[in-house]
Formats: C-alpha cells, structure tokens, sequence
C-alpha cells in the first residue's frame, strides 16, 4: 500500500473535510520530501524513469534485462519502489494533522494502528 495512513482512514469511515486535508497534508509531504531530497539524483530518476518503463514493456517485462539493471544502478532502485518510496515519505507529513484533529482518546483505532504500524517502519520519519 503506497498510502498506509491515509488509507487508515477509510477503514474508520472518515471522509469529507478531514480526508481532503489529510491528502492536502500528503501532498505538501511530497514539496517537503523534494526539498530534502539530493536534487541531482531526484532529478536524474524523473529522466530515466520513462526509458525504464519503455525498455520494461519492450521487452516484454523482463526484469532481468541488462539495461533495466544499469538504470536501476544509476536511479538507485527501480521506478516502482523509488515511487513507493516517495509516497511512504509523504505519508508522514500527515500524522501531525491527524494527532491535531483527532487527540489521543478520540482516534479511531484503525488510524492510530496505521500511525504506529508506519512509526515501525519508518522510524525517525515522522515530524
């Protein structure tokens, strides 16, 4: 699941205004997360993502195929978990909304597993 928290809240039917700031805090996760990032290496994968997938489909979705390697080399990771990556990062940018909106005692279940499920797996991520 590339969004885990805000995914959380459908399981606890939360929807309307705080969904939509919720995907709002998502997104500015990802301003935030481009920031920090090395921007020639950022760069560098938004350039080489569309040869991969083009070399990926032409031939015949071979993983194994040199070329695909030599750019996974280059974009430290193939395009599907360098998205999933970016994603999980923006993730985080939603728990301090969702700790604002929903204190301690009044957060459904379901969001508060979510938040301690990605604190697990991403420790330190979470401003």
């Amino acid at each position: 699941m590339s969004y885990p928290l805000s995914s959380s809240l459908q399981g606890a039917g939360i929807s309307g205004t705080v969904l939509a700031v919720t995907k709002f805090a998502h997104e500015f996760g990802h301003v935030n997360r481009t920031g920090q990032e090395n921007a020639a290496l950022f760069q560098l994968q938004n350039q080489l993502i569309p040869q991969y997938n083009s070399i990926f489909f032409s031939s015949g979705r071979n993983v194994n195929e040199p070329r695909l390697k030599a750019l996974e080399q280059q974009m430290g990771g193939n395009p599907i978990d360098i998205n999933i990556a970016r994603e999980h990062w923006a993730e985080a940018n939603t728990v301090p909304y969702l700790r604002d909106r929903f204190p301690a005692k009044s957060m459904p279940n379901q969001i508060k597993q979510a938040i301690q499920d990605y604190q697990k797996a991403y420790p330190g991520r979470i401003p």
